[in-house]
């Protein structure tokens, strides 16, 4: 089976929820299935190098701002020539220039992954983004809420069908396991190699 092209599209590559979110789930993609390829919109980030090494192409769109609209093109260029057939996107920015540039290209599917419920008022979208999002809904035939309140969130503000909502929720990749040897040399450089229990860091 030949592996379809994925492209995961976030405004920046800096350290963050979302973009941790994004490495983590191209990085344990089946390769045989998928070949994922991540793009950043205006500003690239310490997670290009995680991506790099672990054999997942990254491209970087170089837009001036968020209102540089020469995204747009480059966007359906890019779709057009590797020949995507899903796009995924994570943020504001980036799910309203991939989700068009999606539409013009012919990419038949269009996820936009939903990060957050916006409990905080401090932290809401302005009407004007909530608007946008709510005009490319009919466009989008899949929105993923990373919990049950994002979902609820995109139902309740974004004017998004129930039917087009999944929720899967949020994972942390679990770290390696640390051997008694590591954990012995740890407990003597901290100065707690007497002490009972176990530690926590």
């Amino acid at each position: 089976m030949t592996p379809i092209t994925v492209l995961h599209i976030i405004d920046t590559l800096n350290l963050g929820g979302a973009e941790r979110f994004l490495v983590g789930l191209v990085r344990a993609l089946d390769r045989e299935r998928v070949t994922p390829i991540v793009a950043w919109v205006s500003e690239p980030g310490p997670f290009i190098d995680d991506l790099e090494r672990a054999g997942i192409e990254v491209i970087g769109l170089h837009a001036r701002g968020h209102r540089d609209v020469s995204v747009l093109p480059r966007l359906v260029r890019l779709m057009r020539e590797r020949q995507v057939k899903v796009v995924n996107t994570y943020l504001f920015v980036d799910g309203f220039y991939a989700r068009l540039a999606a539409l013009l290209a012919g990419v038949p599917v269009r996820v936009a992954t939903q990060q957050s419920a916006y409990g905080d008022p401090r932290l809401r979208l302005p009407k004007w983004q909530i608007w946008l999002n709510r005009l490319l809904v009919p466009v989008t035939q899949q929105f993923v809420a990373v919990s049950q309140e994002a979902g609820e969130y995109l139902h309740r503000v974004e004017w998004v069908p129930k039917h087009k909502i999944a929720v899967i929720p949020n994972a942390i990749e679990p770290p390696p396991p640390v051997t008694r040897a590591e954990a012995q040399a740890l407990r003597a450089a901290w100065g707690l190699a007497q002490a009972p229990g176990p530690v926590l860091g």
